[in-house]
């Protein structure tokens, strides 16, 4: 489209025709406002036809995200669902963190005792020594 305002309105330009390739490749990256500048309009009907294709590659473009924003955003009841089950996971945690405190507190009331117990015996063998001796 480009080439065709270009050629058919400035003869003077001495017009080398764009390859089907060059055109889409204009199109493309003018469309998603990267712009490389290596193929370029020259005349005032190709700029503005050029403007144009890159305000509505950025209109699509925003579209596009708006569109995929939408779509991969939960829903209420799904939000829902996932704050349920990380309040869920939490109180598991919580769960296992208070077991695993009381195993170790259990264990160590009863290592105590036996420490405790052990201490005493040697405390009557000791008196039990001493009286014999």
């Amino acid at each position: 489209v480009i080439e065709s305002v270009e050629c058919a309105f400035y003869r003077s330009l001495g017009c080398a025709p764009l390859t089907f390739l060059d055109s889409v490749w204009l199109v493309v990256i003018t469309g998603l406002t990267i712009g490389f500048g290596d193929v370029t309009a020259s005349t005032v009907g190709g700029r503005a036809v050029t403007v144009v294709g890159g305000l509505l590659g950025t209109l699509l473009t925003a579209v596009t995200i708006a569109l995929t924003t939408e779509y991969l955003q939960l829903s209420r009841s799904e939000s829902k669902v996932v704050t349920f089950l990380a309040k869920h996971r939490q109180r598991q945690r919580l769960q296992v963190a208070a077991a695993d405190l009381l195993q170790a507190a259990w264990r160590w009331r009863v290592a105590a005792r036996v420490a405790a117990a052990a201490s005493g015996r040697r405390d009557q063998r000791a008196d039990a020594n001493a009286a014999d001796g």
